[in-house]
């Protein structure tokens, strides 16, 4: 980290402030992950969402059937 000190007395508070900040930057650490899509695995979340997706249409389709008392049943897939 690069950062312009001053020595005037006036901006000895400043150049304080910034000398702690960064001695504290300089004592952070990071740890870089990579994150990994596997085809795989996105594939079993798209199936997951087709069949949340699935199920919601037919509670929808069965509260409104139980709403207007309508005796229906139909099986489909997508």
């Amino acid at each position: 980290m690069l950062r312009p000190l001053c020595s005037e007395c006036s901006c000895k508070s400043e150049t304080l402030g910034t000398l702690r900040f960064a001695q504290r930057a300089k004592a952070m650490q990071n740890k870089a992950v990579i994150n990994e899509e596997k085809a795989n695995d996105v594939n079993l979340l798209r199936e997951q969402i087709r069949q949340l997706k699935v199920g919601d249409a037919h509670a929808r389709l069965s509260f409104i059937f139980e709403l207007f008392n309508v005796k229906f049943s139909v099986y489909f897939e997508w």
